[in-house]
């Protein structure tokens, strides 16, 4: 089975909540792409897997030191893709607790 690339701020998305539960407004860039093509797919085996590291940055949120609940979001359902394989359509969401503060430096 055929799936988008996680590109960032298209199929992947990032939403941060402050411990509060109040969503932080993201204020950074956002990627433009045209439509998928066949090219960009990434086929995918039974059992096979495909990770991607992703750099955020947290001033793009505006957030100061603290503890975060940063959720990912991967969303293929309305991404527009002309191929001519078929590809997943669904959507994955995972969270983990992160947290903003001073380096200390020896």
């Amino acid at each position: 089975m055929a799936i988008l690339p996680p590109t960032p701020f298209i199929v992947l998305n990032f939403k941060l909540y402050a411990q509060n539960g109040s969503e932080m407004r993201y204020n950074g860039p956002v990627t433009t792409y045209l439509p998928f093509k066949n090219s960009d797919l990434i086929v995918l085996r039974p059992g096979e897997f495909y990770e991607r590291e992703v750099v955020l940055n947290k001033d793009y949120w505006l957030a100061g030191n603290g503890t975060y609940k940063l959720v990912a979001i991967y969303d293929s359902r309305e991404i527009h893709a002309e191929v001519s394989v078929p590809i997943w359509r669904g959507k994955l969401e995972e969270f983990t607790w992160i947290t903003f503060g001073e380096c200390d430096q020896n």
